[in-house]
């Protein structure tokens, strides 16, 4: 049985260099996390980054999120109405990367079609990246953020 978080949003992603700050040991857990296969330095680098603030988190089969009262920037519609499933934290992970990518929400961008998403990206990147891994970043964002997973 897996958890979904249910709050996956700028604020609750520690990077490599906050989690040393913090003092959490969060390097034993990570290492010995390993998809079913033996450790291998080289396939499973060390973790950069730590998900944190489990407290809204459910089960993936058969939970429900605590209700909330009003939907923030970073969550899935469904999550207002108590309901949780993967796409939760889809639509909060691709909210994440808008925000790191370009520091805008979903209510500040509103048509969120691949091509415009990509034009800001591309805005904000300059030439720094292809044009097919700003196609590849839109369309996972555009993807991630749809309203309706019916």
């Amino acid at each position: 049985m897996g958890v979904i978080h249910c709050d996956v949003n700028p604020w609750n992603i520690l990077c490599q260099e906050e989690i040393q700050e913090s003092g959490a040991d969060v390097d034993l857990p990570l290492k010995e996390f390993t998809f079913g296969h033996q450790r291998d330095e080289r396939s499973y680098p060390q973790a950069e980054a730590c998900l944190v603030d489990w407290a809204c988190s459910a089960p993936s089969e058969g939970g429900s999120a605590p209700k909330l009262s009003r939907r923030g920037d970073f969550q899935a519609a469904e999550l207002v109405q108590g309901r949780v499933g993967p796409q939760s934290d889809v639509f909060g992970c691709a909210s994440t990367l808008l925000w790191l990518l370009l520091k805008r929400t979903r209510k500040g961008l509103p048509d969120r079609t691949p091509e415009l998403v990509k034009a800001q990206l591309q805005q904000a990147a300059g030439e720094e990246l292809s044009t097919t891994c700003l196609e590849k970043l839109a369309s996972a964002i555009t993807w991630g953020m749809e309203e309706s997973w019916e």
